[in-house]
């Protein structure tokens, strides 16, 4: 069997749960006592994928690894486009992915958008600008956006598939829709929604505020839970066993969560607190080398002036390690 270094839900449970005196064994927990290892780690979790800024920084650090590209293809006379429910921010332009010569459609405020569109909104043909709202639906107000859209002008006249990055905000669970009983034994097997890929044997489903563990990996719509619980057509939220970060971050994932613990303990301690702190500058560090370029390329622009003597050396390749590129 091979041995994951990566933070999985369970162990990060069973960390919090022995640090506050419940044992190891979750699902032997009470109810009250579930209900505390999950909001702590809830906080643990928000306090990682949004963290503060480290002492001496005045600006939070933002995880690459959060940091997903996604497609969009146009319909012809189609103004507005949902963008995934994750979606925090955009991160630049976009592009169109198929046709890289193109100018990319560039993303405007909502307000300079519509001033730019006021010259003639009808316009239809390639998109070139955009501008990303609040959605409006009936669980959302504009001051509190649960999702976005994007509109575009000119309105597409044809498919046009658009390249986009966004910075991904993470959620803690995934609504599936609504259970409904195909056999009511010892095991029960459910089916409804449509499963995310990362469901596997491990997951929790919550179902009326109890929790249910995965033991049988879904196929398709259908998924086993162990126990017989009378759930028939309950809604129910699906919780992945396995957390964005991986073997690289789960050290800072895991001080985050006892950092909250332990301001909550009964005694003035901060030796988690400093952890954290020490275990986030180390995380952020190797988060930012994934994405350092090791060789800037040729200086083919004449940017370092247009002297005679700089010119001689136009076409060497700097780089950020000293060392000249074979």
């Amino acid at each position: 069997m091979t041995m994951q270094l990566s933070l999985a839900r369970t162990e990060l449970r069973e960390e919090v749960g022995r640090f506050l005196g419940y044992g190891r064994d979750y699902f032997l927990y009470s109810q009250s006592e579930r209900e505390d290892v999950n909001a702590w780690i809830r906080r643990g979790l928000r306090q990682f994928y949004s963290p503060p800024p480290l002492p001496g920084s005045v600006k939070s650090h933002e995880w690459n690894f959060l940091r997903p590209s996604a497609t969009l293809a146009t319909v012809a006379d189609q103004v507005a486009y949902s963008l995934p429910a994750t979606t925090g921010s955009l991160i630049g332009n976009l592009e169109f992915s198929t046709e890289q010569s193109r100018p990319a459609v560039q993303i405007l405020n909502a307000q300079r958008f519509d001033e730019v569109k006021t010259t003639n909104p009808n316009r239809k043909g390639r998109p070139a600008y955009a501008a990303v709202r609040p959605a409006t639906g009936v669980d959302i107000t504009p001051d509190v956006p649960f999702s976005w859209s994007m509109d575009l002008w000119p309105t597409p006249d044809a498919v046009y598939t658009l390249k986009y990055n966004y910075s991904a905000i993470q959620q803690d669970g995934y609504d599936t829709g609504t259970v409904s009983v195909v056999s009511s034994t010892q095991n029960c097997t459910i089916s409804g929604g449509t499963w995310p890929s990362w469901v596997s044997a491990g997951s929790v489903i919550t179902i009326n505020g109890f929790e249910y563990k995965v033991t049988v990996a879904p196929a398709g719509a259908v998924i086993v839970l162990c126990g017989a619980p009378d759930i028939n057509a309950q809604a129910f939220l699906v919780q992945s066993d396995v957390l964005p970060g991986g073997a690289q971050h789960a050290e800072t994932i895991l001080a985050s969560c006892l950092a909250i613990c332990e301001a909550y303990g009964e005694t003035p301690a901060s030796r988690y607190r400093e952890l954290f702190i020490e275990r986030l500058g180390a995380s952020i560090a190797i988060d930012s080398q994934g994405v350092t370029a090791q060789n800037l390329g040729p200086n083919l622009d004449h940017s370092d002036g247009s002297s005679p003597f700089s010119r001689r050396f136009a076409d060497f390749n700097v780089t950020v390690d000293g060392v000249l590129p074979s």
